[in-house]
């Protein structure tokens, strides 16, 4: 970036720049860290609070109905990344240009609430527990049901923008 002359008097708007002021890239640093550790705040709570219903409401109901695609697969893990792939699909599907959502909205609800509600570490977590317990049929289930629901989440999300 160049520097600015903020001594003329045609200047219209006098903007610092990295060159001439070092501290204002630390500054802009500093608020996108904390508008993603924000959003992350937010997708890791209500992650967990999803995450804790679907485990006990609708795991149990759906153990009850006896359904065999319950296998023991972490319903709550699957809804909280499908559901966090509808929303970074709805992100991803809105305009850029237009100022519908600014840079640092798409940075709070992308890499901070999406990457904060949905987890790819649990996911290999729990498949490596799967597999140790011989549940290899269930494994099997939950990656493609996770790959099939997320990649489906995400287009539905993308067009559910597109129709906004």
């Amino acid at each position: 970036m160049n520097a600015v002359d903020c001594t003329t008097p045609s200047t219209i708007r006098c903007m610092p720049t990295t060159r001439n002021n070092p501290d204002g890239a630390n500054t802009a640093m500093l608020k996108d860290f904390l508008i993603v550790g924000a959003g992350s705040f937010v997708g890791g709570g209500l992650r967990m609070l999803v995450s804790r219903y679907v485990d006990s409401h609708v795991a149990a109901a759906v153990a009850r109905a006896s359904v065999p695609a319950a296998m023991g697969l972490p319903l709550g893990t699957l809804a909280v990344n499908s559901l966090g792939c509808f929303a970074i699909g709805f992100v991803a599907g809105l305009p850029a240009a237009g100022g519908m959502l600014p840079p640092q909205g798409r940075a709070f609800l992308t890499t901070g609430f999406c990457g904060g509600f949905t987890t790819f570490s649990t996911f290999i977590s729990e498949n490596t527990s799967m597999m140790r317990a011989d549940n290899l049929t269930g494994m099997a289930a939950y990656i493609a049901a996770s790959l099939m629901l997320g990649f489906m989440a995400f287009a539905a999300g993308h067009w559910a923008a597109r129709m906004a």
